[in-house]
Protein backbone atom coordinates (compact mmCIF):
# COMPACT_ATOMS: atom_id res chain seq x y z
CA UNK A 1 0.00 0.00 0.00
CA UNK A 2 1.12 3.34 -0.87
CA UNK A 3 0.42 6.34 1.36
CA UNK A 4 0.13 9.75 -0.17
CA UNK A 5 2.21 12.40 1.40
CA UNK A 6 0.65 15.77 1.30
CA UNK A 7 2.77 18.81 1.80
CA UNK A 8 0.93 21.64 3.50
CA UNK A 9 1.60 24.98 1.92
CA UNK A 10 1.13 28.32 3.73
CA UNK A 11 2.92 31.33 5.17
CA UNK A 12 5.55 31.00 7.79
CA UNK A 13 5.45 33.08 10.95
CA UNK A 14 8.31 35.26 9.71
CA UNK A 15 6.52 36.02 6.44
CA UNK A 16 3.36 37.02 8.33
CA UNK A 17 5.33 39.30 10.68
CA UNK A 18 7.15 40.98 7.80
CA UNK A 19 3.90 41.64 5.95
CA UNK A 20 2.28 43.08 9.11
CA UNK A 21 5.30 45.36 9.61
CA UNK A 22 5.15 46.62 6.01
CA UNK A 23 1.39 47.17 6.27
CA UNK A 24 1.87 49.10 9.55
CA UNK A 25 4.47 51.39 7.99
CA UNK A 26 2.19 52.14 5.03
CA UNK A 27 -0.86 52.81 7.24
CA UNK A 28 1.25 54.94 9.60
CA UNK A 29 2.49 57.05 6.69
CA UNK A 30 -1.03 57.58 5.37
CA UNK A 31 -2.27 58.46 8.88
CA UNK A 32 0.57 60.96 9.44
CA UNK A 33 -0.09 62.58 6.06
CA UNK A 34 -3.80 62.88 6.89
CA UNK A 35 -3.08 64.45 10.28
CA UNK A 36 -0.67 66.98 8.77
CA UNK A 37 -3.19 67.86 6.07
CA UNK A 38 -5.91 68.46 8.67
CA UNK A 39 -3.52 70.59 10.78
CA UNK A 40 -2.57 72.68 7.76
CA UNK A 41 -6.23 73.18 6.83
CA UNK A 42 -7.12 74.20 10.40
CA UNK A 43 -4.21 76.62 10.54
CA UNK A 44 -5.09 78.15 7.18
CA UNK A 45 -8.74 78.59 8.16
CA UNK A 46 -7.81 80.22 11.49
CA UNK A 47 -5.38 82.63 9.81
CA UNK A 48 -7.91 83.43 7.07
CA UNK A 49 -10.63 84.19 9.64
CA UNK A 50 -8.25 86.35 11.69
CA UNK A 51 -7.15 88.23 8.57
CA UNK A 52 -10.77 88.83 7.58
CA UNK A 53 -11.54 90.11 11.09
CA UNK A 54 -8.46 92.34 10.98
CA UNK A 55 -9.52 93.89 7.68
CA UNK A 56 -13.01 94.51 9.06
CA UNK A 57 -11.61 96.06 12.27
CA UNK A 58 -9.21 98.32 10.37
CA UNK A 59 -12.00 99.46 8.05
CA UNK A 60 -14.20 100.19 11.06
CA UNK A 61 -11.34 102.12 12.69
CA UNK A 62 -10.62 104.08 9.50
CA UNK A 63 -14.25 105.11 9.07
CA UNK A 64 -14.44 106.34 12.65
CA UNK A 65 -11.10 108.15 12.61
CA UNK A 66 -11.79 109.84 9.29
CA UNK A 67 -14.61 111.80 10.93
CA UNK A 68 -13.08 112.31 14.36
CA UNK A 69 -11.01 114.82 16.29
CA UNK A 70 -8.68 114.90 19.28
CA UNK A 71 -6.66 111.82 18.44
CA UNK A 72 -4.49 110.72 21.36
CA UNK A 73 -2.12 107.86 21.96
CA UNK A 74 -1.30 106.15 25.22
CA UNK A 75 0.75 109.10 26.46
CA UNK A 76 -1.55 112.03 25.70
CA UNK A 77 -1.79 114.38 22.74
CA UNK A 78 0.75 113.83 19.98
CA UNK A 79 2.04 116.46 17.59
CA UNK A 80 4.33 114.37 15.40
CA UNK A 81 4.26 110.79 14.15
CA UNK A 82 4.40 108.70 17.30
CA UNK A 83 3.90 104.98 17.85
CA UNK A 84 1.32 103.84 20.37
CA UNK A 85 -0.43 100.61 21.33
CA UNK A 86 -3.75 102.45 21.66
CA UNK A 87 -5.64 105.22 19.93
CA UNK A 88 -8.24 107.43 21.63
CA UNK A 89 -10.46 109.84 19.71
CA UNK A 90 -13.72 111.75 19.82
CA UNK A 91 -16.15 110.99 17.01
CA UNK A 92 -17.47 114.14 15.28
CA UNK A 93 -20.72 112.43 14.30
CA UNK A 94 -22.10 111.52 17.74
CA UNK A 95 -19.33 112.95 20.01
CA UNK A 96 -18.71 109.54 21.61
CA UNK A 97 -15.24 108.84 22.94
CA UNK A 98 -13.72 105.74 21.42
CA UNK A 99 -10.69 103.61 22.04
CA UNK A 100 -8.90 100.89 20.09
CA UNK A 101 -5.98 99.16 21.82
CA UNK A 102 -3.63 96.22 21.43
CA UNK A 103 -3.42 94.25 24.66
CA UNK A 104 -3.00 90.59 25.69
CA UNK A 105 -2.49 89.40 22.08
CA UNK A 106 -5.80 90.93 20.92
CA UNK A 107 -7.19 94.14 19.44
CA UNK A 108 -9.94 95.64 21.62
CA UNK A 109 -12.56 98.35 21.04
CA UNK A 110 -14.80 100.34 23.39
CA UNK A 111 -16.92 103.48 23.08
CA UNK A 112 -18.32 105.65 25.87
CA UNK A 113 -20.70 108.61 26.09
CA UNK A 114 -19.61 112.10 25.18
CA UNK A 115 -20.22 113.41 28.70
CA UNK A 116 -17.35 111.33 30.13
CA UNK A 117 -14.21 113.22 31.11
CA UNK A 118 -11.96 110.53 29.57
CA UNK A 119 -8.90 111.74 27.66
CA UNK A 120 -7.28 108.33 27.06
CA UNK A 121 -8.05 104.61 27.04
CA UNK A 122 -6.97 104.15 30.67
CA UNK A 123 -10.01 106.02 31.99
CA UNK A 124 -12.34 103.98 34.24
CA UNK A 125 -15.33 104.61 31.96
CA UNK A 126 -13.73 102.32 29.36
CA UNK A 127 -14.74 99.02 30.95
CA UNK A 128 -16.62 97.10 28.23
CA UNK A 129 -13.85 96.36 25.75
CA UNK A 130 -14.82 94.02 22.92
CA UNK A 131 -12.15 91.83 21.32
CA UNK A 132 -12.15 92.44 17.56
CA UNK A 133 -9.19 90.24 16.63
CA UNK A 134 -7.50 87.41 18.54
CA UNK A 135 -8.52 84.06 19.96
CA UNK A 136 -9.32 82.89 23.47
CA UNK A 137 -7.40 79.65 22.99
CA UNK A 138 -4.16 81.55 22.31
CA UNK A 139 -3.60 80.16 18.82
CA UNK A 140 -4.14 83.52 17.11
CA UNK A 141 -1.95 86.25 18.60
CA UNK A 142 -2.40 89.84 17.50
CA UNK A 143 0.05 92.67 18.00
CA UNK A 144 0.42 96.05 16.41
CA UNK A 145 0.70 99.76 16.82
CA UNK A 146 -0.91 103.00 15.80
CA UNK A 147 1.33 105.67 14.27
CA UNK A 148 -0.36 108.97 15.19
CA UNK A 149 -0.14 112.64 14.27
CA UNK A 150 -2.52 115.20 15.72
CA UNK A 151 -4.09 117.85 13.46
CA UNK A 152 -1.93 120.99 13.30
CA UNK A 153 -3.93 123.93 11.92
CA UNK A 154 -0.88 126.24 12.07
CA UNK A 155 1.19 123.97 9.81
CA UNK A 156 -1.94 123.08 7.81
CA UNK A 157 -1.35 119.35 8.55
CA UNK A 158 -4.26 117.00 8.94
CA UNK A 159 -4.28 114.43 11.69
CA UNK A 160 -3.15 111.01 10.59
CA UNK A 161 -3.33 107.44 11.92
CA UNK A 162 -1.49 104.49 10.42
CA UNK A 163 -2.52 101.12 11.81
CA UNK A 164 -0.13 98.17 11.67
CA UNK A 165 -1.53 94.76 12.65
CA UNK A 166 0.50 91.55 12.86
CA UNK A 167 -1.37 88.27 13.17
CA UNK A 168 0.57 85.18 14.26
CA UNK A 169 -0.51 81.59 14.47
CA UNK A 170 0.86 80.05 17.65
CA UNK A 171 0.93 76.27 17.41
CA UNK A 172 3.02 73.56 19.03
CA UNK A 173 3.25 71.50 15.84
CA UNK A 174 6.61 71.04 14.20
CA UNK A 175 5.27 71.62 10.71
CA UNK A 176 7.22 74.40 9.00
CA UNK A 177 5.61 74.54 5.59
CA UNK A 178 4.16 78.03 5.50
CA UNK A 179 4.65 81.43 6.97
CA UNK A 180 3.08 81.70 10.40
CA UNK A 181 2.42 85.46 10.49
CA UNK A 182 0.79 88.17 8.38
CA UNK A 183 1.18 91.93 8.72
CA UNK A 184 -1.32 94.38 7.28
CA UNK A 185 -1.24 98.18 7.35
CA UNK A 186 -3.63 100.97 6.66
CA UNK A 187 -3.48 104.74 6.96
CA UNK A 188 -6.18 107.37 7.19
CA UNK A 189 -6.21 111.17 7.50
CA UNK A 190 -8.78 113.17 9.42
CA UNK A 191 -11.14 115.35 7.41
CA UNK A 192 -11.16 118.31 9.78
CA UNK A 193 -8.55 121.05 10.08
Amino acid sequence: MKTAKHKQKGFSLIEVLVSIAIFSVIVGGILLFSIRTIEAHTKTQAMQNALENARFAIEKLNKKIRTSKEINGDDGIVTSLTGSNEVFFVDNVDATKQCFKFENDKLFFDAIDADSDAVNCSHADFNNFEALIGSDDGKIKVSGEFILRQTDSVQNDRGFVRTVVTIKYNDASTMVTEKDSVTIQSGVSLRDY
